[in-house]
């Protein structure tokens, strides 16, 4: 529980970072872009804390990734065509891929995890 909490804390100061520097930006499109994508990804992981099955937890962690992939994404246009300074840029992808990392290692401690029998679904049992 104590890295569900530490990857919360990290997406949500970068969501924050991203916001403030991107604030004034003219480019409404990309900074509604951008921005919403580090927002969803700290809710999908807000989410994820509230889930009492394994597989509700590991698909909004799921979902999670690929709101980070998609930020990684929208950093790297707005470093490419300057909207957002290359250092600040690569510190921001930095930060993606330690939260990118992070939530990989709480999907498989949850594959890892026993699920109980409400995880099961009547399609999952049925066999090929």
């Amino acid at each position: 529980m104590r890295e569900d909490i530490e990857v919360l804390k990290r997406s949500s100061r970068l969501s924050s970072r991203i916001y403030e520097e991107l604030k004034n930006l003219q480019n409404f499109g990309f900074q509604q872009q951008i921005t919403q994508y580090g927002l969803v990804l700290t809710d999908n992981i807000l989410a994820s804390l509230d889930k009492e099955s394994a597989s509700d937890t590991r698909a909004f962690l799921s979902d999670a990734q690929t709101s980070c992939s998609k930020l990684r994404d929208q950093i790297h246009i707005g470093t490419d065509i300057g909207y957002i300074d290359k250092s600040t840029g690569q510190r921001w992808l930095r930060e993606t891929n330690i939260i990118s990392s992070m939530i990989s290692h709480l999907i498989e401690e949850r594959n890892d995890f026993y699920e109980s029998p409400q995880d099961v679904q009547f399609w999952d049992i049925l066999p090929a």
